[in-house]
């Protein structure tokens, strides 16, 4: 099946030592929280941000992803500042992965919206191939079927798991007239950034309509043609098209 719409992924890196803490002041001097290290979707990992800096502050914070500018804002029930250039952490602070990057630290209102874009976005130049929604695609997970003597077939799991297939063609960085296939200039840069993220087996978002970013998924690589544990790819040339490449058939995993 080819999906009728214009897809796009939303991705991250993930929270690590480096990442893990946000240094802030609510009035009575410096604060620490201490983010769980680990791999997150953008929503997400503005959930694990808000509890944070709950679970360490006074009040209560609400972290909100605008997700058509991917910028995240961080609000509270009362005044606080962010120890962006002052904090004790800042060499090893996660306000970067939520995109307050740099500059004085910012203080004296309960709101604060980030100057930068919250992770990474990557755009199929092409409508996804092969394509299978998450709705046509589950599984059992560990299925056990059991027979009784009166012929009644009893199937015990430990749940269902959705999966979507894909693929992703007509990835390139050669000029495009933008009728078929979009123009790209870092086309080819931009499909493997994207797969040398998911192949580490990170959460992202996929959204199978572009323009309605509030409709998506949270998925992980399950499988590529080229590694069947989803932790290799390769990108194969569409000869005789040359310099247009595929991924082949992709295997997301709703989580």
């Amino acid at each position: 099946m080819t999906i009728q719409t214009k897809s796009k992924f939303y991705y991250m890196d993930s929270v690590s030592a480096t990442t893990q803490y946000v240094d802030f002041d609510e009035g009575a001097g410096e604060l620490t929280a201490t983010l769980t290290s680990g791999s997150y979707s953008l929503t997400d990992f503005a959930t694990e941000l808000a509890r944070a800096m709950t679970a360490a502050g006074g009040q209560t914070y609400t972290v909100s992803l605008n997700r058509s500018t991917r910028k995240i804002t961080i609000s509270a029930t009362g005044n606080f500042s962010l120890l962006l250039s002052s904090g004790t952490h800042t060499a090893s602070s996660g306000l970067v992965l939520a995109g307050f990057s740099g500059g004085s630290d910012r203080a004296s209102t309960n709101s604060y919206l980030a100057a930068s874009t919250v992770g990474s976005e990557y755009k199929p130049q092409y409508f996804l191939q092969k394509y299978v929604p998450s709705d046509n695609l589950q599984k059992e997970v560990m299925p056990s079927i059991n027979q009784s003597a009166s012929g009644k077939v009893e199937v015990l799991s430990f749940g269902t798991v959705k999966f979507i297939e894909m693929e992703i063609p007509f990835c390139t960085s050669l000029t495009q007239s933008g009728v078929a296939i979009e123009n790209n200039a870092t086309g080819e840069a931009d499909i493997r950034s994207f797969l040398q993220a998911a192949v580490k087996k990170i959460d992202f978002e996929f959204m199978p309509d572009r323009d309605t970013e509030t409709t998506f998924e949270k998925v992980i690589l399950e499988k590529t043609p080229e590694d069947s544990k989803g932790v290799g790819y390769r990108l194969k040339e569409m000869l005789p098209l040359a310099g247009y490449f595929s991924t082949g058939k992709l295997t997301l995993r709703v989580v």
